[in-house]
């Protein structure tokens, strides 16, 4: 069964640029994983948020333990002020088309 991934990071201010530039980078290295079905970044002013579907459990923990989250880890603690990361497992309900990630 698929897992998805919601989190929301919020940058300070003055490296939201930074933090920018590298979840894009983070995005493009991540798509080729095993296992990752959807990895989308989106943003608003304050916040960048990821929706994410991996194919399986053990997928999703290779992601976390992989390369790009290693590289990320230094800078989101210097540059994030707050990050919330939901790990979900879908509800099998209405048409399947419209109510999965």
């Amino acid at each position: 069964m698929s897992v998805v991934v919601v989190a929301v990071l919020t940058p300070k201010p003055d490296r939201r640029d930074e933090v920018r530039s590298a979840l894009v980078d983070a995005v493009e290295a991540t798509h080729p994983e095993h296992g990752c079905e959807l990895y989308s970044l989106n943003e608003n002013d304050e916040v960048f948020v990821f929706v994410e579907r991996w194919s399986s459990r053990e997928a999703l923990d290779a992601h976390l333990g992989g390369p790009v989250l290693q590289k990320l880890g230094p800078l989101f603690e210097a540059a994030l002020t707050r990050s919330v990361v939901q790990i979900l497992n879908p509800v099998e309900a209405g048409d399947p088309e419209k109510s999965s990630v």
